[in-house]
């Protein structure tokens, strides 16, 4: 059996190739840890966006279950006084129905969304319903407003 020799100058790891390995690993943890907090953020705005997307069409089938009323509502509105009473477990007017529909839908839109208003411009047989919120978790980060507008037939 035959001893190989071994050069005395390249015995273990030096510290210059340590570091390097260092620097690199920390710039792809560094990297990694930006796409993570891009991927959330878009995340959050895709549920957002699907949250109020849903809102719009459950008002719009709102409307056209009671399309003798005037749905019209503008960004910033206060919503009229709900009805004493449930519509979902009791009759109501058809007034009655339509307070009781933008209270539910507007405190939906305010419970689900970061300061969330609603606009509904109705014209002749189309609604244009708007949603608007505040996009970002936090209140302190560069938030912008975010909206969707959907057009729908009633």
């Amino acid at each position: 059996m035959q001893l190989i020799k071994l050069d005395k100058s390249q015995l273990g790891v030096g510290l210059i190739e340590i570091l390097i390995s260092v620097v690199i690993i920390s710039i792809s943890l560094l990297g990694l840890g930006a796409l993570i907090t891009t991927s959330l953020q878009t995340n959050q705005s895709a549920y957002a966006h699907t949250t109020a997307s849903t809102l719009i069409y459950d008002f719009a089938d709102r409307i056209r279950s009671n399309s003798a009323q005037n749905y019209a509502v503008n960004l910033s509105y206060s919503p009229p006084d709900a009805p004493d009473q449930s519509c979902e477990l009791n009759s109501c007017t058809p007034l009655q129905m339509r307070n009781y529909d933008v209270n539910q839908w507007l405190q939906l839109i305010q419970t689900n969304l970061t300061n969330g208003d609603a606009s509904i411009n109705i014209v002749g047989q189309v609604a244009q319903i708007t949603i608007v919120w505040l996009s970002g978790v936090n209140p302190s980060d560069n938030n912008t407003d975010e909206s969707l507008q959907i057009q729908v037939n009633i």
